[in-house]
């Protein structure tokens, strides 16, 4: 004859106990029930298990804080297996398939104590609807009418706090509340939004203990009296506001299927009063406000981020116009030159920036990075535009570089710099001085298989305050092709070498054609290597002597 399956029981205060099941063994705090734990976080009429022919099965009763089998909620049934935990609040129950009939010292069943097993006989069944109960539903029914109505209007996250607040002060006997959103990495409750009647406190702190067990736990938890809590009762929170009532529910937004669900904070509400505390019918409204809240709020929050992306879209799009205008419309008209630039950034905005004038016969060119990439790049990028203009007419290049060097490191973050070619072209003479302050290596491509790397350079703008620069010079001669780019154009190739090869290659099949035409020509090859959206700006001035 097979042996019936048992319970071992342990409560949060007592010692473990077996215990037979019965064909229907019903778990709750009501005293009458067959397993009664006296545990303010268990509904009366918690949950039971039933043996039946196909198994034994747990069956949460529509508890208010949940029953977990091996730490998963329990929706409406579970099937049991053998070791399998039930917890209800802070008490165990180990489902075992089959009972200890005897063991070695001949104990029987029936003298292995249960911890609590009331007698059935004496339960007597309910025919009738309390007056009390329809009082509750009707209650319940006209707040949910009330909460639904008053956030159905969409507002502002701080309102909706606000508001969430005023609709459960309206309607539970609480003396403080406060909301909490979880904030930061890992991340933590922290209260956004609190009220108080006159003559209380404010919340400064809600107990960790509940908080964690509602967030990790996703159940609202109703503690009639806390100081029946062993784990509340000696809380400093607890004592230092003499707490004696406590509710608190999850903003659990339910997720689609295939998705997780997620837990956006908590409400919380207390009071002190020992005539009036908290019970189910308080903690139901508890929760459906912080049901339809949580919805709203996570409404607002989007709505919020949504608005925060188009005006940070409309900034950008007004940065990209402001710096499209500091950039050169057209290239200068050069004598016996053909002269091209163009930028394209990764971004909306980028830290590339190129330049150039002709006065009193001769080319100023400017080409420049700097560090970083968007909307902080940018910003640079302008103050880099502003050193240059103010100083590139000065004195000698090197020089001129000199104070360029000053004046950026004076006005960016210490952290921040930038990497600068910089020129000086005598059309009629061919002759090009120029600095290169840490920036990439030009090219000059000569006639025939000749080229040239303008190899000289120096330190990085922005990074010392005071740095003596080199100046070079070089001559161009008619057919001659020079190339200035930023890393964006190099970095495209895996190795530097490459990338100048490729670049050569391009300046010679196309440099009959124009500068307008190489240019072109360099910018379609590096989509074809790495697409239209590059990870870093893009820059090139092309200048031909014909």
């Amino acid at each position: 004859m097979s042996r019936p399956p048992e319970v071992s029981v342990r409560a949060a205060d007592s010692a473990e106990r077996r215990l037979p099941l019965r064909p229907c063994t019903t778990i709750g705090r009501a005293e009458d029930s067959d397993i009664y734990f006296p545990d303010q976080l268990l509904s009366r009429r918690h949950a039971e298990i039933q043996v039946r022919a196909a198994g034994s099965f747990v069956i949460d009763l529509g508890s208010t804080n949940g029953t977990f089998l091996n730490g998963t909620r329990v929706v409406k049934e579970a099937l049991l297996h053998d070791n399998d935990l039930v917890t209800l609040g802070e008490n165990r129950i180990v489902f075992h398939e089959r009972s200890l009939a005897t063991d070695d010292s001949g104990l029987r069943l029936s003298e292995v104590r249960p911890l609590v097993l009331n007698d059935l006989s004496a339960r007597s069944t309910r025919k009738t609807i309390a007056v009390a109960d329809m009082v509750n539903e009707n209650r319940s029914l006209g707040i949910l009418a009330q909460v639904t109505t008053s956030l159905l209007v969409q507002k502002t996250v701080p309102d909706l706090l606000s508001n969430i607040l005023e609709l459960v002060f309206e309607n539970l006997p609480a003396e403080r509340g406060a909301i909490l959103l979880l904030e930061g990495e890992p991340a933590v409750p922290v209260i956004k939004a609190a009220r108080t009647r006159p003559g209380s406190e404010p919340i400064a702190l809600v107990s960790s203990s509940i908080s964690r067990r509602v967030i990790e736990n996703r159940v609202a938890l109703l503690l009639r009296d806390v100081h029946e809590d062993k784990l509340l009762r000696g809380q400093p929170s607890i004592i230092s506001e003499a707490i004696r009532s406590a509710a608190c529910a999850p903003l659990w937004l339910s997720a689609g299927p295939g998705q997780p669900d997620k837990v956006l904070g908590l409400v919380y509400f207390d009071s002190r009063s020992e005539e009036r505390p908290f019970d189910e019918t308080d903690l139901q409204i508890l929760t459906v406000v912080a049901n339809i809240a949580a919805t709203k709020l996570e409404s607002a929050r989007l709505l919020e981020d949504n608005l925060d992306k188009r005006l940070l879209e409309e900034d950008m799009r007004a940065a990209a116009k402001i710096q499209a205008r500091l950039l050169p419309h057209i290239a200068p008209l050069v004598p016996g030159y053909d002269v091209a630039g163009t930028t394209r950034s990764c971004r909306s905005v980028g830290g590339d920036y190129y330049d150039f004038a002709l006065e009193n016969d001769r080319l100023h060119l400017a080409l420049g990075d700097v560090s970083g990439k968007g909307l902080g790049a940018a910003m640079l990028m302008v103050a880099l535009r502003a050193t240059v203009r103010a100083h590139w007419r000065t004195g000698r290049l090197s020089e001129a570089t000199g104070h360029m060097n000053a004046t950026f490191h004076e006005n960016v973050p210490d952290d921040q710099y930038a990497t600068l070619f910089l020129a000086r072209l005598d059309p009629r003479e061919g002759r090009l001085t120029y600095v290169n302050a840490g920036h990439n290596r030009p090219l000059l491509v000569r006639g025939g298989e000749i080229h040239e790397v303008l190899s000289d350079a120096g330190m990085i703008l922005g990074a010392f305050e005071h740095v003596a620069y080199d100046e070079s010079v070089i001559g161009i001669e008619p057919g001659d092709v020079l190339l200035i780019f930023s890393d964006g154009v190099s970095e495209t190739w895996p190795d530097p070498d490459i990338a100048d090869r490729k670049l050569i290659q391009i300046v010679r099949e196309h440099r009959r054609h124009g500068a307008d035409a190489i240019q072109a020509a360099i910018f379609e090859e590096l989509n074809r290597q790495s697409g239209s959206r590059p990870g870093d700006d893009r820059t090139i001035v092309v200048v031909r002597r014909k």
